[in-house]
């Protein structure tokens, strides 16, 4: 860790204590504010940011302007890529993959083996487990879940108490809200 200083995150908070993160390669990272949790195994761009209360762990690496903060946790091989965002107090573990302009914020949990690309957002009390893939400009959120190898793409929205289960593809402008499960569901 180099000496601490300032740095403005453009929250809104002005100037905060902050510093620049050493990479476990030894290579200078971005600005890590003193209030946010880091590991010293964490791989931090020159670009990205971590700040808030925000709780980065293990192998998790940020590229690009990527960025987590508030009072999110991101723990075991989390990659960020571009200008993706974990934000709020969304909970992200596993293997998870974001890139583009990829957001997950709220409550939103994501857990496993799960790549979350472009537009697509999770958010609310939204949880994404297993191989699912999210993207496009697709939406995930309320208490909705996806499970297993499904994909929502597209401008599809799954919100509510939905579950989407199995090897379910949805897309389009499809929103799926009802309090129900949908298995092996694609949309045409």
């Amino acid at each position: 860790m180099t000496a601490t200083t300032t740095y403005d995150f453009r929250d809104g908070n002005g100037k905060v204590p902050a510093h620049l993160h050493i990479n476990p390669d030894g290579s200078v990272g971005g600005w890590i504010a003193e209030t946010a949790t880091v590991e010293d195994t964490v791989h931090v761009g020159k670009q990205a940011r971590i700040y808030g209360h925000a709780k980065v762990l293990n192998k998790t690496k940020l590229y690009g302007r990527s960025q987590i903060f508030g009072h999110a946790k991101v723990s075991g091989n989390v990659v960020l890529h571009s200008d993706s965002k974990i934000y709020d107090n969304a909970n992200i573990s596993g293997w998870v993959t974001f890139s583009c302009k990829a957001q997950a914020y709220g409550k939103a949990r994501l857990i496993g083996k799960t790549r979350v690309f472009d537009y697509a957002k999770i958010y609310g009390n939204a949880l994404v487990l297993d191989n699912s893939w999210i993207y496009g400009d697709a939406h995930v959120y309320g208490k909705a879940e996806v499970k297993g190898n499904s994909q929502i793409y597209g401008e599809a929205r799954i919100l509510g108490k939905a579950i989407i289960l199995g090897n379910s593809k949805v897309y389009k402008d499809i929103i799926l809200k009802k309090d129900e499960v949908y298995r092996d569901y694609v949309t045409l």
